[in-house]
């Protein structure tokens, strides 16, 4: 929506490149993921993406899952695996927790509990269901450097509510918060980018007035925390946290993914996610396309 966005994306293809967005590391139009050194393990189709945004969940540091019950599935598409990855550990804490997808780590992983259940969609090799791989390269994002992308400054702390309406595929909205965000009972119409120097604080829901079967259309970028700390609550969106992600709550429906360059907690009973990719066009405005 600004043309200095043209010149921007120049920082964005740089960045890609200095984490590795390239066709092994990332999913690209090949529509094959061979992260975590399986082979075939994630069929992606239509999807150019950086390879941390390819998990439902993922943690530079501790991955938990505690309480029961956890479900972390895909949205719509059956071969779609909803992958669990931590730079550390991954602790399954609970009861009647289900990942329907891989779970991968770079030091150990922790099971307590009974009806724990990892079973990936889609698995053509048979390969096991949980294992130790290298670490996945989760990039440092200054959210500053962002500003002037955007269509919307709000300077200090922000609270949005109600109706809130974004750009097009081609011409998303990108909204810029120079304080802590606190998002109460949003319905959103469209595509957008939410950029926050502090922390992001879901009081209540955040829905997508007309889901895309495919895709992910609000990316949630935080320079510190995210926080889901509510008895009910529906997050449609793709988030991203420098610091932890902690979502404590009762009942929570969660279409999209979490990651964290920290932890990266989910504690309660009755949290469903459903994986579901984030637009590509979302992603590449902030680190570039690996076709560029």
């Amino acid at each position: 929506m600004k043309s200095v966005r043209n010149n921007l994306l120049l920082i964005a293809v740089l960045f890609a490149f200095s984490f590795g967005c390239d066709s092994q590391s990332g999913v690209t139009d090949n529509n094959v993921d061979k992260k975590g050194g399986g082979s075939g393990i994630q069929i992606i189709r239509n999807a150019v993406l950086p390879q941390f945004l390819t998990y439902s969940v993922i943690g530079g540091e501790e991955v938990t899952l505690n309480g029961s019950p956890i479900w972390l599935k895909e949205s719509f598409d059956p071969e779609l695996n909803s992958d669990v990855h931590s730079n550390e550990n991954v602790i399954l804490n609970g009861h009647q927790i289900t990942v329907e997808g891989f779970v991968t780590y770079v030091n150990n992983i922790i099971i307590d509990g009974d009806n724990i259940s990892i079973a990936p969609n889609f698995n053509p090799n048979s390969i096991p269901h949980h294992y130790q791989v290298p670490s996945v390269e989760i990039p440092h994002i200054n959210v500053e450097d962002y500003k002037s992308m955007a269509d919307i400054v709000y300077d200090g702390d922000k609270q949005l509510s109600g109706n809130l309406d974004l750009g097009t595929q081609s011409d998303p909205l990108i909204i810029y918060v120079s304080g802590n965000l606190y998002l109460d009972n949003v319905v959103f119409n469209g595509y957008g980018i939410i950029l926050a120097e502090k922390e992001v604080d879901v009081v209540s829901d955040v829905i997508d007035s007309s889901p895309d079967p495919d895709h992910s259309k609000l990316f949630i970028i935080t320079g510190n925390k995210f926080i889901l700390n509510s008895s009910s609550s529906t997050l449609h969106a793709t988030v991203y946290a420098k610091y932890e992600i902690n979502i404590n709550a009762e009942h929570a429906f969660i279409e999209g993914s979490l990651a964290s360059l920290s932890k990266n907690t989910l504690n309660g009973n009755g949290i469903d996610l459903r994986f579901k990719l984030l637009y590509s066009g979302l992603s590449e405005l902030i680190f570039g396309s690996s076709d560029n």
